[in-house]
């Protein structure tokens, strides 16, 4: 950024022909209040400005370069029919985007970070996933379970895992009020069977249980979310659904 002064301190001339020829002389400065900024090369930035408390301000670029160029992120699930379909592809974004200022905190070192705003409807799927949450069975809708695919750039055949999975690894629970992702076990340990009929008739008994890596992260309730999708430096990765709104009243 050039000095904030009133005229431009010169500090060298370029001499780009004879002593006598000045017409292509190039003259260097620090510059001065009216002299543009500039990045120091070429690139996609994220342009900041602030304003802080003291009355100071400031002016920064943030290289889009923490985008993972080399892969695609999909939101998928029931929602969308389990696809990398283009309007499942999510937005490579900041830590700094507003949409995701409520987990700021539980994003901290964060390396990539995506979006996909998304419906989670209430409407019956016709199947659920029966999962205990804080000691208590839950059945959620099949409607209400989300997951990530990642991709190679531009290739959404290509896919080289799913979140989570055992080749992403574990995911954590960025926004447990919205959100229950299942364990990362093998095999999910059952807590406990409901009898939903006789001893003798087993056939409409429900099984709740933790979960396991291959079960479905679910959102608690139908609604409007931001699914929220970030790997960090130390290599974990976390998932999360940002509330939005409830779901808009059909016309």
């Amino acid at each position: 950024m050039p000095e904030f002064v009133e005229n431009a301190t010169t500090t060298a001339v370029d001499d780009n022909g004879t002593p006598e020829d000045t017409t292509d002389d190039v003259t260097f400065t620090s510059g001065a209040w009216n002299d543009n900024p500039a990045a120091l090369e070429a690139g996609s930035y994220l342009i900041v400005f602030a304003e802080f408390n003291d009355n100071t301000k400031g002016l920064g670029l943030i290289p889009t370069s923490l985008v993972n160029e080399a892969k695609d992120y999909y939101a998928t699930g029931q929602f969308n029919g389990w696809d990398t379909k283009p309007e499942g592809m999510m937005e490579a974004i900041s830590i700094n985007d507003p949409r995701v200022a409520s987990i700021v905190e539980a994003l901290e070192g964060v390396k990539f970070l995506y979006l996909l705003e998304a419906t989670l409807p209430a409407e019956d799927a016709g199947w659920a996933v029966n999962y205990i949450i804080d000691g208590v069975n839950t059945t959620l809708n099949g409607n209400l379970t989300v997951k990530v695919i990642r991709t190679m750039a531009g290739d959404p055949d290509t896919r080289d895992w799913w979140a989570q999975s055992p080749e992403s690894g574990q995911i954590n629970n960025l926004t447990p009020d919205t959100l229950f992702i299942p364990e990362f076990v093998e095999n999910a340990t059952t807590s406990v069977i409901d009898d939903m009929g006789t001893p003798e008739d087993t056939t409409d008994d429900v099984t709740f249980t933790s979960g396991a890596w291959n079960d479905n992260p679910a959102a608690l309730e139908a609604g409007v979310y931001y699914i929220i999708f970030a790997e960090f430096n130390d290599n974990t990765k976390g998932l999360g659904l940002i509330w939005v709104s409830e779901i808009p009243a059909a016309e």
